[in-house]
């Protein structure tokens, strides 16, 4: 599948949950994130992720993991996105993070996990992503 497909089928995704944005794949290959801005708003993202509807949040935080997938892919591919995210998370966990004391290993392991980016950043809690952040 190619990455534009792969993107559109991320953008079908969170428009089916209710949450639509209008993302290219060359924002998403650039080191501007000009496609966080489309999911957070810049001016006031910490008070948007602490008071918004926290539904359309955890839509956009796993939207945002999937895009950041694919940016690792072309910018660090000697790096996987999902191992950083998950160590972050069990870090959190292990130091007392707010949000992370409800986080399993087992659960949200990526190792041997086969499914599409969706269903694996769908286990996250947003609390989870509240902890680890942008």
């Amino acid at each position: 599948m190619s990455t534009q497909c792969q993107i559109q089928e991320f953008l079908d995704w969170s428009a089916s949950q209710g949450v639509h944005v209008n993302i290219q794949l060359d924002e998403v290959k650039g080191n501007n994130f000009s496609f966080v801005e489309k999911l957070f708003p810049v001016d006031e993202e910490e008070y948007y992720i602490e008071h918004g509807d926290p539904v359309e949040i955890k839509i956009k935080y796993v939207l945002y993991h999937c895009l950041m997938e694919i940016w690792y892919s072309y910018n660090k591919p000697d790096k996987c996105h999902r191992t950083s995210v998950f160590n972050k998370v069990m870090r959190g966990k292990r130091e007392c993070w707010s949000g992370c004391d409800t986080a399993s290993q087992e659960l949200l392991s990526p190792f041997g996990f086969s499914g599409s980016p969706v269903e694996y950043f769908s286990k996250f809690d947003k609390k989870h992503f509240d902890a680890v952040g942008i």
